[in-house]
C-alpha cells in the first residue's frame, strides 16, 4: 500500500495530511532564523617575503615565480594573488571553504621552506589570515588648530586608550600619519676627500647612535640600572656622530682642517 492508494481512497486523508504540511511549513518558514552576516570561515594564508633594494622585475623572477610554482601543489588553493613592490612581495592564498586552516598553513610553510632564494632576501613571513577579523569602521580626527604631529600625539596617548576599553572593540590601528624620522644626507664629495664609504658612515650610526643596557650598580643599600644614553635627540647631535672606522679599521691619524681627525670623521 502506498501514499497514491491511500490518497485515492480516502480523499478527505490526503486533504488534511496536505493541509497540515502547508499549515506547519508556514508556522516553521515564519521562525527560521536568518543571519545577516554569517559566520562562514574562508581559509587564507598571507606570505610576505622582503629583499631591501630589489627592484620589482628581479622580485618578480627571482622569487615570486619560484614561490608560485611551490605554491600550486599545496592542495585545495581556490585563488592565488601576486602583490609586488619595490624590495618586497605579498602572495595571498585563498583556500575553498572548509579546508583546515592550520593544515594549509603547515603545507604551505613546508613548500615554501623548498624553495631556494638569494642570500640577500629575509625570511619569509608566512600568517594564517582570518577575514572576518578585518576592521569594520575607520575613525578620522582632524583639526584647524592643531598640526599633525600634535594630532598624532594625541591619538596615540589619549584617544587610543579611550576606544580601547569600549565593550566589543577586539583591536584598534592607528594609520594615516607619517611616523617621524631623521633622515641623514651624505656630501659624496666629503666622503671621497676623506676616503670614506657609505657604508663607513652606516657603521658609524649603527654603532654610535644607540641606547641600551649598561649593568647594573649596587651596594648594601640599593641597587642602580646604568644605562647608555647614546641616541641623538636633535640633528645637531646625530651629525656630531665621529666617524671612527674607514672599512672596517680605526682611523688613527687624520687631517684636522679636513673635518677629520685623530678620533675620526663627522658624519655631516
Amino acid at each position: 500500500m502506498n501514499l497514491s492508494k491511500i490518497s485515492v481512497e480516502r480523499p478527505v486523508f490526503a486533504w488534511m495530511l496536505m493541509s497540515a504540511l502547508i499549515i506547519f511549513g508556514a508556522i516553521c518558514f515564519g521562525r527560521l532564523g536568518v543571519s545577516l552576516l554569517p559566520d562562514v570561515e574562508v581559509p587564507s594564508v598571507f606570505v610576505q617575503v622582503s629583499w631591501p633594494g630589489a627592484a620589482p622585475e628581479v622580485m618578480e623572477t627571482e622569487i615570486v615565480d619560484q614561490m608560485e610554482q611551490a605554491l600550486v601543489n599545496v592542495s585545495g588553493i581556490k585563488n592565488l594573488n601576486s602583490t609586488i613592490f619595490q624590495g618586497a612581495a605579498q602572495i595571498v592564498l585563498e583556500f575553498v571553504p572548509g579546508r583546515n586552516a592550520d593544515a594549509a598553513l603547515l603545507e604551505v610553510q613546508t613548500n615554501i621552506n623548498r624553495v631556494r632564494l638569494p642570500l640577500e632576501v629575509e625570511r619569509p613571513l608566512i600568517l594564517k589570515v582570518n577575514p572576518s577579523d578585518q576592521e569594520i569602521m575607520w575613525i578620522g580626527v582632524s583639526s584647524e588648530e592643531w598640526s599633525l604631529l600634535e594630532l598624532t600625539v594625541y591619538a596615540e596617548r589619549f584617544l587610543r586608550d579611550k576606544f580601547q576599553v569600549l565593550p566589543g572593540v577586539g583591536q584598534l590601528i592607528l594609520s594615516g600619519f607619517a611616523e617621524r624620522n631623521l633622515r641623514v644626507w651624505v656630501d659624496h664629495d666629503k666622503l671621497a676627500e676623506l676616503d670614506l664609504t657609505i657604508l663607513d658612515v652606516q657603521n658609524a650610526l649603527q654603532t654610535q647612535h644607540i641606547e641600551q643596557a649598561a649593568g647594573i650598580l649596587e651596594n648594601n643599600q640599593q641597587e642602580i640600572n646604568v644605562r647608555l644614553m647614546g641616541e641623538g635627540l636633535t640633528p645637531e647631535q646625530v651629525g656630531a656622530i665621529l666617524i671612527k672606522q674607514r672599512g672596517g679599521q680605526p682611523i688613527q691619524f687624520g687631517n684636522p682642517s679636513a673635518g677629520c681627525g685623530p678620533g675620526g670623521g663627522r658624519a655631516e
